[in-house]
């Protein structure tokens, strides 16, 4: 049987540190956001502003693109 108190729509996972119920893409979300943070971290300065460029944040010149000013 659902606990009705606490019926957030989704499906639910284990308690976050604060004893709160967290839904599961939320832990998906935050799992992959620290896959990404590790991956930039691994990155060399270069690699990191060749990222920023091909995102198009930064221009050739690195200095930031017109719509990040």
């Amino acid at each position: 049987m659902r606990d009705k108190r606490n019926n957030h729509g989704g499906k639910q996972t284990g308690h976050a540190e604060n004893g709160t119920c967290r839904p599961v893409a939320a832990v998906h979300l935050e799992k992959a956001l620290e896959r990404a943070v590790a991956s930039v971290r691994q990155m060399s300065r270069k690699q990191r502003r060749q990222s920023l460029i091909n995102a198009g944040i930064l221009n050739a010149e690195g200095k930031l693109a017109p719509s990040y000013r």
